[in-house]
């Protein structure tokens, strides 16, 4: 690649799509860890050395929408990473109870990073177990143990859930785990660390190494497409685009064809960036000491970065109700951001584990620090009520209609605890 290519900033879309017709035949080669026959006839490019910048001219695309209270989809649990396809972290419908909730019940569990909730059932991704664990939402007794995944990488402990199957990524294969009994319906060999899934309208979208991949129900792939960069984070999932990042980047890609639409990377940014969220016409991405909001329909132009939050934002924000929530664990900080011009709403000083997420019009968030699970309001960030635990709580939590879950890992240890909270 030579230094006027990855110079290039203002590339066209045409003049993009013609670069990938001419290096998907070569593709192939570059793809380390995975097979040859695997991802016959892939496509892709390099995003590290040709992706475009968030200040270039970017068409003629009109500006989008800024009303940040347009449908999106809801569900009556919480099905995958950070609530919905979008990543929106936002639910809503509020929990059914008003008040501080109690505890209603306990039991321990692997070490998790995400809880997952639909249709009376967690589902649980314990890392250092190597397995998916469900477990009935009322009561904590135990459905089914899937114990064949292989040990997860840091940040991709979660499943992904359609009406039947939970998908999870693996060690070297994708697995597809029946809702019902906890038995394999097929694997999918990546042959490298995949990254956690994400399943819309019957297709799985998963990364392995610097490979997005797209699978059907069944387990067959669709497409496949070399990004250049390591995929860590599920994308967001709009209408017929695909948004994702890996190390320093942000990606459009088309979701029927698996073509990568473009791509940029923040002005400063170095990894980690965190799972990008999208609500009314804009993308925000933490990368790595900001969050920033992006204009996908006029290819990621830069709409505004938020002034600099002192350290990484490892979690993805929630948007809802005009702001952008992210906490900063090493910098015991939960920010509030006006979401159409990034200046600051208001800020707690809570060390907050994983991503605040937004159910109604109430922030839920774990501090770390003091064992609390805690109830703010989104507008002005003000206590409405806190729950104390006796062990350590440093899972994010998880709203449904009638409990919130959390969880916790012991320090030096492989196990930990959930607990249910409900109407007291």
């Amino acid at each position: 690649m030579t230094g006027q290519e990855r110079g290039d900033s203002g590339r066209s879309r045409a003049g993009r799509r013609r670069f990938l017709s001419a290096v998907g035949a070569a593709a192939v080669s570059g793809l380390a860890g995975c097979s040859a026959d695997l991802l016959d006839g892939v496509t892709g490019t390099d995003a590290s050395a040709s992706g475009t910048t968030g200040e270039a001219a970017r068409g003629d695309a009109a500006g989008t929408a800024h009303r940040m209270d347009g449908p999106k989809e809801e569900h009556d649990g919480w099905p995958r990473y950070h609530y919905d396809s979008w990543n929106t972290g936002h639910r809503t419908e509020p929990v059914g109870f008003d008040g501080a909730p109690t505890i209603e019940w306990e039991t321990e569990v692997g070490g998790v990073n995400t809880i997952v909730a639909d249709g009376g059932t967690l589902y649980l991704a314990e890392g250092e177990n190597g397995a998916v664990r469900a477990l009935d939402a009322a009561s904590g007794a135990e459905e089914w143990v899937y114990d064949a995944v292989e040990k997860l990488e840091l940040g991709v402990e979660t499943v992904a859930l359609d009406d039947e199957t939970a998908y999870v990524g693996g060690t070297t294969v994708i697995h597809a785990i029946d809702r019902k009994s906890g038995q394999q319906r097929w694997t999918f060999d990546v042959s490298t660390p995949a990254s956690a899934p994400v399943v819309v309208d019957g297709t799985i979208y998963v990364g392995a190494g610097d490979v997005l991949f797209a699978i059907d129900a069944a387990g067959d792939r669709q497409w496949a497409l070399r990004t250049g960069v390591r995929i860590r984070n599920p994308p967001a999932v709009v209408d017929d685009t695909l948004y994702l990042t890996g190390q320093a980047w942000l990606i459009a890609v088309d979701a029927a064809s698996g073509e990568e639409l473009w791509a940029l990377k923040p002005e400063g940014a170095t990894p980690p960036v965190t799972a990008p969220v999208y609500r009314a016409g804009r993308l925000y991405v933490g990368a790595p000491t900001h969050v920033h909001a992006y204009d996908p329909a006029a290819e990621g132009d830069h709409l505004w970065s938020t002034e600099t939050l002192n350290q990484t934002v490892y979690g993805s924000p929630a948007v809802a109700h005009g702001q952008v929530f992210t906490g900063v664990n090493l910098v015991d900080k939960l920010h509030a951001f006006d979401a159409e011009s990034g200046d600051r709403s208001w800020q707690r000083s809570i060390t907050v584990a994983g991503s605040p997420v937004v159910a109604g019009d109430t922030v839920y968030c774990v501090d770390e620090e003091y064992a609390e699970l805690r109830a703010l309001g989104a507008t002005d960030g003000s206590d409405r009520w806190r729950v104390a635990f006796d062990g350590n709580l440093d899972v994010q939590p998880t709203v449904t209609d009638d409990r919130i879950y959390v969880a916790g890992l012991e320090l030096g240890n492989t196990d930990g605890t959930l607990y249910a909270l409900g109407e007291r």
